[in-house]
């Protein structure tokens, strides 16, 4: 003989139930003007950047993340959860001046930093990611925190903030 469930547990599990969505709801109501701001604070940074920096234009947004087009570089964007950063990617193992320019002078913009320091920390890290190659390279130097690879095809500086 199979025992009924009482009328008084199965409304106690549909309560939990409720209860359980309500509380996803909230928090989602309470983190979507959050990740709101940041995305409009990143927006804002974007275009701080493409009118800072000559040639640089605003592409494509994913939910986290801003790539812009310049000419030194295949491209680059903007991290902006959980923390910001900068990623910049050229072709060929070798990048020439334009590319360093570009990272210390966008760089800076995003990351409120000296377009220098973050130039010359690029620099140091390239060289050493070129010196171990199929490795990636840290490198802290002046406030920022710099992360490169190398390959035959190309390099990848990312910076952020210590």
């Amino acid at each position: 003989m199979r025992k009924r469930k009482s009328f008084c547990c199965r409304m106690s599990k549909i309560a939990g139930l409720a209860s359980l969505a309500l509380i996803v709801a909230f928090v989602f109501l309470l983190f979507m003007p959050i990740a709101s701001a940041v995305a409009d604070e990143c927006e804002a940074i974007a275009g701080e950047v493409a009118a800072r920096v000559p040639e640089v234009s605003v592409g494509r947004r994913t939910s986290v993340v801003l790539f812009l087009a310049h000419p030194a570089v295949k491209y680059a964007s903007i991290g902006c959860l959980p923390s910001r950063n900068f990623v910049a990617v050229a072709e060929g193992k070798y990048p020439k001046a334009d590319h360093f320019d570009f990272i210390g002078s966008a760089g800076a913009v995003v990351l409120h930093g000296n377009s220098d320091t973050i130039r010359e920390g690029a620099i140091r890290c390239l060289k050493r990611a070129l010196a171990k190659p199929e490795e990636d390279t840290n490198l802290d130097f002046g406030s920022f925190s710099f992360g490169c690879s190398a390959d035959k095809l190309s390099t990848v500086v990312t910076v952020q903030k210590r």
